[in-house]
């Protein structure tokens, strides 16, 4: 029996339109009881001889076969059988709905891909104006705060509940002695509980250095 596409082509080259009409219908039946019969799990599926006989009579004559497809559909358990549409007619509308439907997934993945780089762009605007906003304000703090002495830097360092303390100069940490001692008890008290997340760095120094002056 032949096993190829093409061999069931040079079949059904043989038969006469109503012939290759039979031959369907006696392999279809005959597909179906055989698998009862012996109880197969699954039969030719998608390489059924039908599917390639069907095709050869639609492309050969370009006739409509819906009769034969509904009566392939009535008499067979293969969900791959007849394999083809109704008729070439049927299959080029199917072709253009493929195309339509294609076209649309394309425009929309397109749209969907214009959509996600503008927000992408815009994201970007947002995150760079609020870093310029965050340099400014920055800046303007530090001008504000550059006239003071070093305790009283200390002293608004100690009282900023909205920045970490990483967000001023390093330099604001080191003390001189004489600052040092200028220090209250009530602001110690107020930068070691400030400090006392500090693990490293200039910070923890000041931390440590207040804490051997309490």
């Amino acid at each position: 029996m032949p096993h190829r596409p093409g061999d069931w082509y040079q079949v059904a080259r043989a038969l006469s339109r109503e012939e290759c009409i039979g031959l369907i219908k006696a392999l279809t039946v005959a597909e179906r009881d055989l698998v009862a019969e012996h109880d197969l799990p699954f039969g030719p599926g998608s390489v059924s001889p039908v599917i390639w006989l069907y095709r050869y009579l639609l492309e050969s004559t370009g006739d409509d076969f819906t009769e034969l497809r509904d009566w392939i559909r009535r008499h067979t358990d293969n969900r791959y059988l007849p394999g083809a549409p109704a008729s070439m007619a049927d299959y080029h509308r199917q072709l253009a709905q493929d195309e339509a439907a294609r076209r649309q997934r394309e425009q929309a993945e397109e749209a969907a891909a214009i959509a996600r780089r503008m927000a992408h762009e815009k994201e970007q605007v947002k995150r760079a104006a609020s870093r310029l906003r965050y340099r400014e304000l920055r800046t303007a703090l530090l001008a504000e705060l550059e006239p003071l002495s070093a305790v009283e830097r200390l002293d608004r360092i100690a009282r900023d509940t909205e920045h970490p303390v990483t967000y001023y100069p390093p330099e604001y940490a080191t003390l001189d002695p004489e600052s040092l001692r200028a220090i209250t008890a009530a602001l110690r008290r107020a930068l070691m509980n400030r400090l006392s997340d500090r693990r490293k760095g200039i910070w923890r120094a000041l931390r440590e250095q207040l804490e051997r002056n309490a």
